[in-house]
């Protein structure tokens, strides 16, 4: 077990700005540090400043320029709205659709939510108690099947202001909000003691490149579960990067799609969800936490595998 000790809250979220700067000075940062830096082996400086002005085209690319990571209301279009369009993905600029529907991160976080969806299902049951942190939208808890069970409680736990207000509308649209409840607070600092039967938690620990860090926050998940309540999270598996064991399923990436990825994420928007992490890692942060059974879930490509942790009904 963990020691306990006192848990640094932080006041501001870590994947996007309450404030967003911009587009025009964001735009003039990007290409005045792009041509600064010159040419890369693999793509120009030229070309690199013609992928900025094609990303401040579309809102998906000028919220990515402005912030480096997704809030709430962009992952919830990426892995709901995304895969269920139609004819009007046509309509989405090249690199829009590219974003959406071949980064092999991208696809790999669609295939995350499905798992995440299978997962939670086999779990509802009378009386539960489900939460989402952070919650974003909700859409994790809100569009599971809940017909077959009574009284099945759902929460939502969110720093940030506008995530919870879009979760009450998507709950509402979906006729939900008697079920649901929300919270606004830090997921370092959750102050709840076995409450839960089910914690539901993806995106933080992309974020957070100090183990340490990580440690506390799925410290902060055990607390809050009942005994034998699981958590189900995700990470993002170690990508191919000279001189590290990547644990990506080569064979299923396209290697075009991952240069390309390379360039607009760490290249160009230098976004902030690159903390990296070893399947052994993982799991030794969840046991120093508390938990004793854990299951690992891959997408195809092995990028963002499925953790599912379980709390011992025997906690002391």
């Amino acid at each position: 077990m963990m020691p306990a000790e006192p848990v640094q809250v932080i006041e501001h979220t870590i994947s996007h700005q309450m404030n967003e700067p911009s587009i025009e000075d964001v735009v003039a940062a990007a290409k005045a540090m792009i041509l600064e830096r010159g040419d890369l082996p693999y793509i120009s400086a030229a070309e690199q400043c013609r992928l900025v002005d094609e990303m401040r085209v579309f809102e998906f690319g000028r919220f990515l320029l402005k912030n480096k990571g997704l809030n709430g209301y962009w992952t919830h279009y990426l892995v709901v709205e995304a895969p269920k369009m139609g004819e009007e993905r046509n309509e989405l600029s090249e690199l829009e659709q590219f974003f959406l529907f071949k980064a092999p991160t991208a696809l790999a976080t669609q295939e995350r939510y499905t798992i995440f969806q299978k997962e939670m299902q086999k779990r509802v049951k009378d009386g539960c108690v489900l939460a989402s942190v952070p919650c974003g939208m909700m859409a994790d808890l809100i569009d599971l099947d809940l017909s077959a069970v009574c009284n099945a409680k759902l929460v939502g736990i969110d720093l940030d202001q506008s995530a919870l207000k879009d979760a009450a509308r998507y709950a509402e649209l979906k006729g939900r909000s008697g079920s649901i409840e929300l919270r606004a607070a830090d997921a370092w600092a959750l102050n709840c003691h076995e409450e839960f039967d089910v914690l539901t938690s993806n995106g933080l620990n992309i974020y957070e490149p100090s183990d340490h860090r990580v440690g506390l926050l799925f410290k902060q998940f055990f607390d809050a579960l009942k005994p034998g309540g699981v958590l189900i999270t995700s990470y993002l598996s170690i990508p191919p990067i000279p001189g590290l064991q990547s644990e990506w399923r080569l064979s299923a990436v396209n290697g075009k799609d991952a240069l390309l990825q390379k360039i607009l994420f760490a290249d160009i928007l230098q976004v902030k969800w690159q903390a990296y992490r070893s399947r052994q890692s993982m799991e030794e942060i969840l046991k120093a936490a508390g938990f004793d059974v854990i299951e690992f879930f891959d997408d195809k490509a092995a990028v963002f595998p499925v953790v599912v942790a379980k709390k011992s009904s025997l906690v002391e």
